[in-house]
């Protein structure tokens, strides 16, 4: 057993899968992973990486600075397509590179900082849902969708997001509760819990 990053490579508009999902022990629930350190443990990681070692290869549909999740044989990443500010949650099967089900999120385009994008805030997911947080000037929302289709199971309106360099928190899942560090220039910085069945605020 070896330490490894996670084993996807997200390029602008790729993602490959390197290795077998079967060999991690531990879904990849948050930004950086399981305890948020990047590292998780897989057997038989290659040293040097190649084409070869590429189980599948697929175009996204979209950009973005966010990290993909996994729970089981699912993907979850966010994207926005070139220009537009459109964001997307996209689910894709893990072991064939399908995409299985997209939900969109429109949004008017806004400033931010020149190396952040409209999706650099990661999803979240636990057994059944995946959780995402979209910011913008105009307003905020935490979502959960259904693992299986990517209906909208609750939404948390969360007011204006105000930064200057744009937004990139990313929820996390404790228990049975989602957590959010909405951190912004105004004075309304706030940390938020949620159910993560219901949205209800804790």
């Amino acid at each position: 057993m070896i330490a490894f990053r996670l084993p996807l490579l997200v390029s602008t508009f790729t993602l490959c899968l390197l290795v077998n999902l079967d060999s991690v022990a531990q879904e990849w629930t948050r930004f950086r992973g399981p305890n948020g350190s990047g590292i998780a443990k897989a057997p038989n990681f290659p040293a040097q990486l190649s084409a070869a070692d590429f189980n599948w290869k697929i175009e996204l549909p979209g950009s973005g600075h966010s990290s993909p999740v996994i729970w089981g044989d699912r993907i979850f990443l966010t994207a926005t397509p070139a220009n537009s500010a459109r964001r997307a949650i996209v689910c894709i099967a893990a072991t064939d590179g399908k995409i299985v089900w997209t939900k969109d999120y429109e949004t008017a385009a806004f400033r931010q900082h020149a190396d952040n994008s409209y999706s650099s805030m990661s999803p979240a997911v636990d057994e059944e849902r995946v959780y995402v947080w979209w910011g913008a000037p105009e307003g905020s929302a935490l979502v959960a969708l259904d693992q299986k289709d990517g209906r909208e199971v609750w939404k948390c309106d969360l007011g204006p997001f105000v930064s200057r360099h744009g937004p990139g928190a990313s929820p996390i899942v404790v228990g049975d509760a989602v957590l959010m560090n909405v951190d912004q220039d105004a004075p309304s910085s706030f940390l938020l819990a949620v159910e993560a069945k219901t949205g209800k605020e804790l």
